[in-house]
């Protein structure tokens, strides 16, 4: 995935599970939280002009599931 312009990014996904939300450091960073219910599989960053997947796959160790932690 290129790693610029992401100050347009409007949704991330984590193997088709969208986050809650995502802070922009700058337009190289964004950070957030990976999803309850992601599995291992792609990133998926869709923008105002357009999508970028990123080529390296996101891999949840050893089968776990990320869970909401109230």
């Amino acid at each position: 995935m290129s790693r610029h312009a992401l100050s347009w990014v409007t949704n991330i996904f984590f193997n088709n599970v969208a986050v809650a939300s995502f802070t922009r450091i700058s337009d190289f960073l964004i950070r957030t939280k990976v999803p309850p219910g992601a599995t291992t599989g792609s990133i998926l960053v869709h923008s105002t002009y357009g999508n970028g997947t990123d080529p390296e796959v996101f891999v949840v160790p050893n089968g776990l599931t990320p869970r909401s932690v109230d």
